[in-house]
């Protein structure tokens, strides 16, 4: 929950110009979190193509099955990606409050795509998304 304030001290602006790590210690937070889902990520993907497999006739049948498993992987890897692309934008030195809205963007994703899926959320996760909702739009501006 730590990680769930130092996120919300940036994202309403108070760390315009600095705050001494605090977006380094949100991304390595979440980059935690993101790992943490991979053992049900991937056991979700795994049945999921299991049970296509053995109960879909066509490529197109196959395809609408897998779909859910899919989605939860695309939006693990734009999780990933906006976590990566945080992590370069705090070293090429732009201010912390641009870095996470992309990153919250991406966490409301991942929790929307897991959620479908009846995968487990991590509370940090779940948290951040619950506060930043609307914050894709922030992203796509900046």
């Amino acid at each position: 929950m730590r990680a769930v304030a130092l996120c919300l001290g940036i994202l309403v602006g108070s760390c315009a110009v600095g705050c001494g790590g605090a977006a380094q210690r949100v991304l390595s937070a979440q980059a935690e979190v993101h790992v943490s889902t991979r053992g049900a990520r991937v056991s979700f993907y795994e049945e999921r193509a299991a049970f296509c497999q053995s109960s879909e006739t066509t490529l197109e049948r196959w395809e609408a099955c897998m779909a859910p498993a899919v989605h939860v992987q695309r939006a693990a890897d734009s999780y990933r990606a906006a976590l990566l692309g945080g992590q370069a934008a705090l070293r090429a030195g732009r201010p912390e409050a641009e870095v996470l809205p992309c990153v919250v963007a991406a966490a409301v994703r991942f929790v929307e795509a897991l959620t479908a899926a009846n995968v487990p959320i991590p509370d940090e996760v779940l948290a951040i998304a619950e506060m930043a909702k609307g914050m894709e739009e922030v992203c796509d501006a900046g």
